[in-house]
């Protein structure tokens, strides 16, 4: 299915209530599609923190396989099997800090993960040396400080924080902006979240 069918399927609520068209889901919508781009039939992409599991289908489109990996096992069973099933996507519950795979990917894909965790540099050693360690890191943060009325995340990011996390285990290739109304677009005009694409130091493989 071509990635533009998804924007008329959840417009005509055939993905998804109607209210999941709002600003939010169209933001995470457009993070994937960017990811699509990335990606060729020989691609072997870990879906990190997946959700409902409709990216993931997305993406199977394209690469040759996907992990959709979330700790939620309601949204695993519930949707990903159920509703954004693919042949080629694994479908695990697991959280992303306790994830041990038995096999490396060409991509790591994982947007709005890092301000979650207890401790994001552990995750991205990780995901540098265990995950993809010839690979591409993919991901995403919020661009704005929301942790006074959001109790689910413990970190705000701002660039200069981003940039010094990511560079202890990873060269960065580009960061980008994600406008308000979702589309992706440069650095500064980044209101919604940075987009970065990083790949593992040599310093950092086990």
């Amino acid at each position: 299915m071509a990635p533009f069918d998804y924007l008329w399927l959840a417009h005509n609520g055939k993905i998804g209530p109607v209210e999941w068209i709002t600003r939010d889901w169209r933001r995470h919508l457009y993070r994937y599609l960017w990811a699509m781009r990335y990606l060729d039939e020989d691609s072997v992409v870990l879906d990190l923190a997946a959700g409902s599991c409709y990216g993931s289908q997305m993406m199977a489109g394209l690469a040759r396989q996907v992990y959709a990996v979330d700790r939620s096992l309601e949204a695993i069973v519930g949707y990903g099997l159920n509703v954004y099933f693919a042949p080629n996507v694994v479908y695990q519950a697991a959280p992303a800090e306790d994830f041990c795979p038995d096999c490396t990917f060409t991509h790591l894909v994982s947007f709005e993960t890092l301000e979650h965790l207890t401790d994001p540099a552990e995750f991205l050693r990780r995901a540098a040396q265990e995950w993809i360690p010839n690979g591409t890191l993919l991901l995403s943060v919020p661009a704005y400080d929301d942790l006074s009325y959001n109790p689910y995340h413990k970190h705000y990011l701002p660039l200069p924080a981003l940039r010094e996390l990511i560079q202890v285990d990873f060269e960065i290739e580009k960061i980008l902006g994600q406008a308000d109304d979702g589309r992706i677009t440069v650095l500064e005009r980044a209101e919604a979240a940075y987009l970065v694409v990083a790949h593992p130091c040599p310093a950092a493989a086990p």
